[in-house]
Protein backbone atom coordinates (compact mmCIF):
# COMPACT_ATOMS: atom_id res chain seq x y z
CA UNK A 1 0.00 0.00 0.00
CA UNK A 2 1.04 3.55 -0.65
CA UNK A 3 -0.04 6.74 1.05
CA UNK A 4 -1.47 9.30 -1.33
CA UNK A 5 -0.88 12.98 -0.74
CA UNK A 6 -4.66 13.44 -0.73
CA UNK A 7 -5.74 10.62 1.53
CA UNK A 8 -5.31 7.18 3.01
CA UNK A 9 -3.03 4.44 1.75
CA UNK A 10 -4.01 2.95 -1.58
CA UNK A 11 -3.26 -0.60 -2.74
CA UNK A 12 -0.28 -0.87 -5.08
CA UNK A 13 -1.10 -2.64 -8.30
CA UNK A 14 1.08 -5.52 -9.38
CA UNK A 15 1.82 -3.71 -12.64
CA UNK A 16 3.19 -0.75 -10.65
CA UNK A 17 5.42 -3.11 -8.67
CA UNK A 18 6.52 -4.82 -11.88
CA UNK A 19 7.36 -1.43 -13.39
CA UNK A 20 9.38 -0.49 -10.30
CA UNK A 21 11.31 -3.77 -10.32
CA UNK A 22 11.92 -3.45 -14.06
CA UNK A 23 13.19 0.12 -13.63
CA UNK A 24 15.43 -0.93 -10.75
CA UNK A 25 16.77 -3.86 -12.77
CA UNK A 26 17.49 -1.59 -15.75
CA UNK A 27 19.48 0.81 -13.60
CA UNK A 28 21.31 -2.11 -11.99
CA UNK A 29 22.08 -3.67 -15.39
CA UNK A 30 23.37 -0.39 -16.84
CA UNK A 31 25.54 0.22 -13.78
CA UNK A 32 27.21 -3.20 -13.69
CA UNK A 33 27.11 -4.80 -17.15
CA UNK A 34 30.56 -3.67 -18.31
CA UNK A 35 32.18 -4.60 -15.01
CA UNK A 36 30.76 -8.13 -15.08
CA UNK A 37 31.67 -8.48 -18.77
CA UNK A 38 35.26 -7.47 -18.00
CA UNK A 39 35.40 -9.93 -15.09
CA UNK A 40 34.06 -12.72 -17.30
CA UNK A 41 36.52 -11.90 -20.09
CA UNK A 42 39.45 -11.91 -17.67
CA UNK A 43 38.52 -15.42 -16.64
CA UNK A 44 37.61 -17.07 -19.95
CA UNK A 45 39.81 -15.12 -22.40
CA UNK A 46 37.14 -15.06 -25.11
CA UNK A 47 34.89 -12.08 -25.72
CA UNK A 48 31.98 -14.05 -27.20
CA UNK A 49 32.01 -16.47 -24.31
CA UNK A 50 32.35 -13.61 -21.81
CA UNK A 51 29.32 -11.91 -23.36
CA UNK A 52 27.35 -15.16 -23.11
CA UNK A 53 28.33 -15.63 -19.46
CA UNK A 54 27.45 -12.02 -18.66
CA UNK A 55 24.06 -12.45 -20.29
CA UNK A 56 23.49 -15.60 -18.22
CA UNK A 57 24.38 -13.73 -15.03
CA UNK A 58 21.86 -10.99 -15.74
CA UNK A 59 19.21 -13.48 -16.85
CA UNK A 60 19.72 -15.25 -13.53
CA UNK A 61 19.37 -11.92 -11.72
CA UNK A 62 16.11 -11.24 -13.55
CA UNK A 63 14.77 -14.68 -12.69
CA UNK A 64 15.49 -13.96 -9.02
CA UNK A 65 14.05 -10.44 -9.10
CA UNK A 66 11.55 -11.31 -6.38
CA UNK A 67 14.55 -11.20 -4.01
CA UNK A 68 15.73 -7.89 -5.50
CA UNK A 69 17.23 -6.59 -2.25
CA UNK A 70 19.60 -9.56 -2.20
CA UNK A 71 20.06 -10.05 -5.93
CA UNK A 72 20.57 -6.50 -7.15
CA UNK A 73 23.97 -6.19 -5.49
CA UNK A 74 27.44 -6.42 -7.02
CA UNK A 75 28.73 -9.28 -4.80
CA UNK A 76 25.71 -11.37 -5.81
CA UNK A 77 26.56 -10.79 -9.48
CA UNK A 78 30.16 -11.89 -8.94
CA UNK A 79 29.05 -15.02 -7.06
CA UNK A 80 26.64 -15.84 -9.86
CA UNK A 81 29.35 -15.24 -12.47
CA UNK A 82 31.66 -17.51 -10.52
CA UNK A 83 29.01 -20.25 -10.52
CA UNK A 84 28.37 -19.91 -14.25
CA UNK A 85 32.10 -20.01 -15.01
CA UNK A 86 32.47 -23.11 -12.86
CA UNK A 87 29.69 -24.74 -14.85
CA UNK A 88 31.40 -23.71 -18.07
CA UNK A 89 34.75 -25.17 -16.95
CA UNK A 90 33.04 -28.43 -16.03
CA UNK A 91 31.33 -28.48 -19.43
CA UNK A 92 34.69 -27.89 -21.14
CA UNK A 93 36.35 -30.66 -19.12
CA UNK A 94 33.61 -33.09 -20.12
CA UNK A 95 33.98 -32.05 -23.76
CA UNK A 96 37.77 -32.47 -23.58
CA UNK A 97 37.38 -35.96 -22.13
CA UNK A 98 34.98 -36.87 -24.95
CA UNK A 99 37.43 -35.60 -27.56
CA UNK A 100 40.29 -37.52 -25.95
CA UNK A 101 38.22 -40.70 -25.95
CA UNK A 102 37.77 -40.45 -29.71
CA UNK A 103 41.42 -39.59 -30.30
CA UNK A 104 41.01 -35.98 -31.38
CA UNK A 105 42.90 -32.94 -30.27
CA UNK A 106 41.62 -29.70 -28.82
CA UNK A 107 42.93 -26.56 -30.38
CA UNK A 108 43.64 -23.75 -27.95
CA UNK A 109 44.64 -20.74 -30.08
CA UNK A 110 46.41 -17.85 -28.44
CA UNK A 111 43.74 -15.18 -28.27
CA UNK A 112 45.75 -12.33 -26.85
CA UNK A 113 48.03 -9.77 -28.39
CA UNK A 114 49.21 -8.61 -24.97
CA UNK A 115 52.72 -7.69 -24.04
CA UNK A 116 55.11 -10.50 -23.16
CA UNK A 117 54.91 -9.64 -19.46
CA UNK A 118 51.12 -9.70 -19.48
CA UNK A 119 51.22 -13.13 -21.09
CA UNK A 120 53.69 -14.29 -18.44
CA UNK A 121 51.45 -12.98 -15.66
CA UNK A 122 48.42 -14.72 -17.16
CA UNK A 123 50.40 -17.96 -17.46
CA UNK A 124 51.46 -17.68 -13.83
CA UNK A 125 47.88 -17.05 -12.73
CA UNK A 126 46.73 -20.05 -14.77
CA UNK A 127 49.14 -22.26 -12.79
CA UNK A 128 47.49 -21.31 -9.50
CA UNK A 129 44.79 -23.34 -7.78
CA UNK A 130 41.29 -22.19 -8.80
CA UNK A 131 40.55 -20.36 -5.53
CA UNK A 132 43.91 -18.53 -5.66
CA UNK A 133 43.21 -17.54 -9.27
CA UNK A 134 39.78 -16.25 -8.30
CA UNK A 135 41.14 -14.21 -5.38
CA UNK A 136 43.82 -12.62 -7.58
CA UNK A 137 41.28 -11.77 -10.30
CA UNK A 138 38.78 -10.30 -7.85
CA UNK A 139 41.37 -8.25 -5.97
CA UNK A 140 43.59 -6.97 -8.75
CA UNK A 141 41.70 -7.11 -12.03
CA UNK A 142 38.21 -6.42 -10.74
CA UNK A 143 39.49 -4.17 -7.95
CA UNK A 144 36.84 -5.29 -5.49
CA UNK A 145 37.07 -4.43 -1.81
CA UNK A 146 37.99 -7.13 0.67
CA UNK A 147 34.44 -7.07 2.02
CA UNK A 148 33.04 -7.65 -1.47
CA UNK A 149 35.50 -10.47 -2.13
CA UNK A 150 34.74 -12.09 1.23
CA UNK A 151 31.04 -12.00 0.41
CA UNK A 152 31.61 -13.54 -3.02
CA UNK A 153 33.83 -16.43 -1.91
CA UNK A 154 32.17 -16.97 1.46
CA UNK A 155 35.13 -16.20 3.74
CA UNK A 156 35.25 -13.98 6.80
CA UNK A 157 37.64 -11.02 6.52
CA UNK A 158 40.47 -12.63 8.52
CA UNK A 159 40.40 -15.80 6.42
CA UNK A 160 40.26 -13.75 3.24
CA UNK A 161 43.28 -11.67 4.29
CA UNK A 162 45.34 -14.83 4.90
CA UNK A 163 44.15 -16.59 1.72
CA UNK A 164 44.85 -13.50 -0.40
CA UNK A 165 48.34 -13.15 1.11
CA UNK A 166 49.06 -16.81 0.33
CA UNK A 167 47.68 -16.44 -3.20
CA UNK A 168 50.00 -13.47 -3.80
CA UNK A 169 52.99 -15.50 -2.56
CA UNK A 170 52.10 -18.41 -4.82
CA UNK A 171 51.72 -16.03 -7.75
CA UNK A 172 55.12 -14.49 -7.00
CA UNK A 173 56.70 -17.97 -6.96
CA UNK A 174 54.97 -18.91 -10.22
CA UNK A 175 56.16 -15.67 -11.84
CA UNK A 176 59.71 -16.22 -10.61
CA UNK A 177 59.65 -19.75 -12.02
CA UNK A 178 58.30 -18.59 -15.38
CA UNK A 179 60.75 -15.70 -15.56
CA UNK A 180 63.62 -18.06 -14.81
CA UNK A 181 62.59 -20.62 -17.43
CA UNK A 182 61.44 -18.15 -20.10
CA UNK A 183 63.57 -18.35 -23.26
CA UNK A 184 63.52 -14.58 -23.68
CA UNK A 185 65.03 -13.98 -20.23
CA UNK A 186 67.64 -16.74 -20.38
CA UNK A 187 70.92 -16.21 -22.19
CA UNK A 188 72.08 -18.90 -24.58
CA UNK A 189 73.86 -21.62 -22.77
CA UNK A 190 71.95 -21.33 -19.52
CA UNK A 191 72.06 -18.72 -16.82
CA UNK A 192 70.68 -15.23 -16.88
Amino acid sequence: MRADEDGPAQPVSSSTLDDEVHARYSVFYDAHYRRILRAAYNRVDDLDEAEDLTAEVFITAWRHRDDADMVFRLPWLYSTLRNHIGSEYRRRARAARRVERVGGELVDPDQFADSERSITVRRAIAELEPIDRELIWLAYWDELSRDEIASIVGYNSATLRVRLMRARRRLARALAHLDHTSPSTTAEGGER
